[in-house]
């Protein structure tokens, strides 16, 4: 009560990436690896980036996606968008799913970005981001939320933040707390942060608007297709 909300999100972000995996011809080797290692694929797969970046300084930099698989629910508010992928090789393997991997969740990243333009442009404004929910769990691609949107980024001491959010309203309503912010005070903890790097900010501003000219492209692809033949 009191407060007002400004929403917006993506249409598709970890099921973008789940989707990006399953597809892609190296993800049976990807899930038999990990199973083996007794580790969490994405973990294997941030190796792989890992080991990637140790060759190249920005493997993406000629592999741009628009994340708009699923449409495009903020800013656009276009149910029929559609995503695509600009720069593929016949490149196979490990080094080619870690690339694509990489370039998805930069994309994802870029389209929060738009979404925060798109505030700023109507007034508001931005400093930080808080994340919650299960990017939290991938310090990769929490790396890449700050690099692409230029904000650092804090997480919470508690991982499961809508348990939090739960206990919250259930103290106010027993009557712990007389308020909600009285409780978000005592409950929520400050968590992590991790800071953007400076040094990447002239490849992801070059990147976003790679990304940016993918829809403008799009467009003029599909008024195209719309000509009667």
């Amino acid at each position: 009560p009191g407060y007002w909300r400004t929403e917006g999100g993506k249409s598709a972000a970890g099921a973008l990436v789940d989707w990006t995996l399953r597809e892609h011809g190296a993800s049976a080797d990807l899930f038999a690896k990990a199973e083996a290692a007794q580790r969490h694929p994405v973990a294997l797969l941030n190796d792989w980036v890992a080991a990637l970046e140790q060759e190249e300084k920005y493997p993406t930099r000629n592999l741009h996606i628009l994340a708009d698989h699923h449409g495009n629910r903020s800013p656009r508010s276009r149910p029929d968008a559609r995503g695509s992928v600009v720069g593929l090789t016949l490149e196979t393997g490990e080094r080619a799913l870690a690339r694509l991997y990489l370039a998805t969740l930069q994309a994802i990243a870029y389209g929060t970005r738009h979404i925060m333009d798109t505030l700023k442009h109507h007034g508001h404004t931005l400093s930080r981001i808080v994340i919650c929910g299960g990017a939290t769990h991938n310090r990769l691609w929490l790396r890449e939320y700050a690099d692409a949107t230029g904000c650092d980024i804090h997480l919470l001491a508690e991982e499961d933040a809508v348990t939090l959010g739960a206990a919250i309203c259930g103290a106010v309503a027993s009557g712990a707390w007389a308020t909600l912010t009285d409780a978000i005070r005592e409950m929520v903890k400050a968590g992590d942060i991790i800071t953007r790097r400076p040094e990447t900010a002239a490849f992801h501003r070059q990147k976003y608007e790679a990304y940016l000219m993918l829809w403008t492209q799009q467009q003029a692809l599909n008024l195209l297709m719309q000509q009667e033949m």
